[in-house]
């Protein structure tokens, strides 16, 4: 008998840690994106922007969301590490792509997909009334080619579909988009 009360005790109790031990999980922000190419057309390098709705975990509009700084290169665009923002160019054109060197041993640079680089992320709030304001957060976007890390150079646009990821973490809290900007 003892020992059914014994394993008993140990059964709750290693429930009871295992419960204790996982992790909470996170709310999910509501988050929406949506691209629009603006003057970027097949042949230029013009700006596309991308505009985010980002919502608190309780359902709110975030207006006032933490905005990354701008890269030590004049021309490297945000720097996304550290902040709260994420981005990641999910698929290009098979076309987008740019000549870099792969290896310096080699005689002849290869190609490498281009990218959509964050060049600036900035709020556009419109004020509804005296206590309510609406805000979208804007995210200009250039063609560019090159490592993760280095700074990139610039590429033209090509006909087709890019697709991209956005996300928002606050805390343990997060929210991810999914979007794509189609060129003509």
């Amino acid at each position: 008998m003892r020992t059914r009360t014994t394993t008993g005790y140990l059964a709750t109790a290693l429930t009871i840690l295992a419960l204790a031990a996982m992790p909470a999980f996170a709310a999910p922000l509501p988050i929406d994106a949506t691209a629009i190419p603006l003057a970027a057309a097949d042949g230029n390098s013009n700006e596309a922007v991308i505009l985010v709705y980002l919502g608190k975990a309780d359902g709110t509009p975030n207006n006032w969301a933490d905005l990354p700084g701008v890269g030590t290169e004049p021309n490297s665009g945000v720097e996304l590490k550290g902040s709260k923002w994420s981005f990641e160019t999910l698929s290009v054109p098979n076309s987008y792509s740019g000549k870099v060197w792969t290896d310096y041993r080699k005689i002849e640079k290869e190609d490498l997909k281009g990218q959509l680089r964050i060049m600036q992320i900035y709020a556009a709030v419109n004020a509804v009334s005296v206590s309510e304001s609406r805000t979208l957060y804007v995210l200009r976007i250039l063609p560019k080619v090159g490592f993760q890390g280095e700074s990139k150079t610039p590429l033209a646009w090509k006909s087709g579909t890019y697709t991209f990821r956005v996300t928002y973490k606050d805390g343990v809290d997060q929210g991810t988009a999914l979007g794509t900007l189609i060129i003509p």
